[in-house]
């Protein structure tokens, strides 16, 4: 099934699909080879969100999903400010220390309200993994399994 996405910034415009130095910016932050999939959704799909904005995460859990993350300078003032891959670094390295010099989580996408979908750097397969802030790094809930790669990520959404 499709995916039909809409900006999500109305106030702000964000360029999509997004100049590939900017995608090699916020690349550059993950201190590592990051995922293909993850860098071609930053690229064409940043500061989107689906109108299928629900996803099952975990054994029976869901969240909500979207907006992808911006990559493209944005006014720091602006509502897309807070939704930036280097705000979403920052704020995560401050929740869980950088292991090996590299981010233990790279975020790609919000959920609008407790977190981020992620790409866990810790595993060498680099899963996708939702990171909510609700909880502290080792309890129960904090990081939740959602998928191997985007395509199957993508593929849970729904209304």
């Amino acid at each position: 099934s499709m995916v039909d996405w809409q900006p999500y910034f109305s106030a702000t415009p964000v360029p999509t699909p997004a100049a590939q130095a900017d995608v090699a910016k916020a690349v550059e932050q993950a201190k590592a080879p990051l995922r293909e999939d993850v860098q071609k959704l930053l690229a064409e799909r940043q500061g989107q969100a689906p109108e299928q904005d629900v996803i099952d995460i975990g054994d029976d859990g869901n969240t909500a999903f979207g907006p992808i993350l911006v990559v493209s300078d944005v006014p720091p003032s602006s509502t897309a400010g807070t939704y930036t891959v280097s705000f979403a670094i920052n704020a995560l390295k401050e929740w869980s220390p950088p292991a090996d010099g590299k981010p233990a989580f790279f975020p790609f996408a919000s959920n609008t309200s407790s977190g981020w979908f992620c790409v866990d750097q810790r595993d060498p397969a680099q899963p996708i993994v939702f990171i909510d802030f609700n909880y502290d790094p080792d309890e129960q809930g904090a990081i939740t399994p959602v998928a191997p790669d985007v395509a199957t990520m993508l593929a849970k959404l729904h209304y």
